[in-house]
């Protein structure tokens, strides 16, 4: 839990990111920056209990199946488990295959 510093923007909204983390940035004139953070949250826990069960599962396959939508962005964060930046049923298909411990990493296929 906590925050990751993502980078440099040129305004507060963080529209635009110039620098980021970790990069080399040459200043050559006068300009201010805003610091970039992004929250870190738990993949795969979907009800943000702190934990990954089977009620995570469950309010996803909700999500997919269109009976009951999440709405929280944090939720649909962590949701989003393949990598693929979309929720479908991959995602579930892989939630599942890691709450049943048949993968331990959400980086194993």
């Amino acid at each position: 839990e906590g925050y990751a510093f993502l980078g440099w923007a040129e305004t507060a909204e963080g529209d635009t990111t110039i620098l980021k983390a970790g990069t080399s940035y040459t200043v050559t004139g006068a300009k201010i920056l805003y610091a970039r953070w992004e929250e870190i949250t738990l993949r795969g826990d979907v009800n943000l209990d702190g934990d990954v069960n089977a009620a995570d599962l469950t309010k996803l396959a909700r999500h997919v199946a269109e009976i009951e939508f999440i709405s929280d962005t944090s939720a649909l964060a962590n949701a989003e488990v393949t990598g693929d930046g979309e929720i479908t049923a991959a995602d579930l298909t892989k939630m599942a295959r890691y709450v049943a411990e048949i993968i331990i990493d959400w980086d194993q296929e």
